[in-house]
């Protein structure tokens, strides 16, 4: 049971960083699609 229990947070674990490298790439793109509007979102002034 342990073992299960184990490999199942290991996967978790692997999903987590799945979802927070994409969300650091969607907000790479996000920056980049404002910036080639000439858009400053840092502090949410143009």
């Amino acid at each position: 049971m342990n073992e299960l229990i184990k490999i199942l947070s290991k996967e978790n674990d692997e999903q987590e960083v799945t979802v927070k490298s994409s969300l650091i790439e969607a907000n790479e793109l996000i920056k980049a699609v404002f910036s080639d509007y000439g858009i400053q979102n840092e502090d949410g002034e143009h």
